[in-house]
């Protein structure tokens, strides 16, 4: 009946406005008291009790993250999730942890899971957080590290593994939308007028892009359950190597794809010759996860729409929490890669890929034959 229709469309249009308004990112990080969280900590995990903690704050976007050191030796990750947050999320992100640190070829560089069970924190404005406890991976963060033809091999190569471990996992919380998500950006032709120029011409021609090169394509990519944040402050290097992958909380179930587009996003940051970075980085990649024709021709739009997030992001975030400057942390990096990708025609770079990609599977084919 039309009243039924009519009430169904009031009923949509309130759970869309909710739904924005009650998002994660409009909901401010836990309010924590060190003090009280120490107390808390000591009556809940016996391995913390009786012993000295000092806590440590970490960056974080929407939730509390902290390094906690015990008798200055021992030392976890303590991760305290914004009110907002779902319970499902948070045990997606325990069920993946659980089962790559069962996976070899990955679980070196995949941290620990401490805590027996997920449990509840009441903050300072008393509202409900979920808390858990990880093992600390020792390095310095891929944004701070000395770049290196070895690094972006392994970078290239983890997070092949990462792909070929994710294709066989799966968990109904990983279907969901979200906002980082760059296989699904029409959302940011809302934005386009926070920016002047030659800064909201580039998103414009961006979101053309990706309407010809992901959109159009998508039913031609292959979809796993992802990362979703393989960004420059998530990985953890040691010497030459990746020692750590940190951050589960944007795992959805995406193109697969779609987390070699998000590290490219960040790791070709500050890098003068993006074509050799792109090379290492890919061929190390498809070398353990072959990437397919297809992918090839969405990959360089993604990688474009991941840094329109960010920037998009950066500029809606920090009005709203001037205080974190850590939702910025990445605005001028990328919008210098923008204007730089921005210079290239994306035709140019999807054939320059496939050119590479076509190179090393024939490279492959000889060697088989030789054998």
């Amino acid at each position: 009946t039309k009243a039924y229709k009519f009430i169904s469309f009031i009923y949509r249009i309130f759970y869309i406005h909710y739904s924005i308004f009650m998002s994660v990112f409009n909901s401010t990080p836990p309010k924590i008291k060190k003090n009280h969280l120490i107390k808390w900590l000591n009556q809940n995990y016996i391995f913390f009790n009786r012993h000295k903690l000092l806590l440590k704050k970490l960056d974080s976007e929407r939730d509390k993250n902290y390094l906690v050191t015990l008798d200055n030796k021992k030392k976890y990750i303590i991760k305290i999730s914004n009110a907002l947050e779902e319970k499902k999320i948070i045990e997606l992100q325990d069920y993946v942890l659980s089962s790559l640190n069962k996976r070899p070829s990955i679980n070196k560089i995949i941290p620990k899971i401490i805590h027996n069970k997920i449990k509840s924190y009441k903050d300072q404005n008393n509202s409900k957080c979920y808390v858990r406890i990880l093992s600390f991976i020792e390095g310095k963060v891929f944004a701070n590290s000395k770049n290196s033809i070895e690094l972006e091999i392994s970078l290239g190569t983890y997070i092949g593994l990462l792909s070929k471990e994710l294709k066989n996992l799966g968990h109904p919380s990983a279907f969901r939308k979200f906002e980082w998500d760059p296989s699904s950006i029409e959302w940011l032709q809302n934005y386009t007028d926070l920016f002047t120029l030659k800064k909201k011409n580039i998103i414009k021609k961006n979101i053309t892009e990706f309407k010809q090169f992901v959109k159009m394509n998508k039913n031609n990519l292959r979809y796993s359950l992802t990362h979703g944040d393989l960004n420059n402050y998530n990985l953890v290097v040691s010497k030459k190597d990746i020692v750590g992958l940190l951050d589960y909380g944007d795992m959805i179930f995406a193109p697969t794809i779609n987390d070699l587009a998000i590290c490219l996003s960040y790791a070709l940051m500050k890098r003068q010759n993006l074509y050799y970075s792109l090379k290492n980085i890919i061929v190390s990649y498809h070398e353990i996860f072959p990437i397919t024709y297809d992918e090839t021709y969405s990959l360089i739009s993604l990688v474009k729409s991941r840094l329109t997030i960010t920037v998009v992001m950066a500029e809606k975030q920090i009005k709203k929490f001037p205080k974190n400057k850590y939702l910025i942390i990445s605005k001028k990096s990328a919008w210098n890669l923008l204007y730089k990708l921005d210079k290239i025609n994306i035709y140019d770079l999807i054939y320059w890929i496939r050119d590479i990609k076509m190179t090393k599977d024939t490279q492959a084919a000889s060697q088989a034959d030789a054998s």
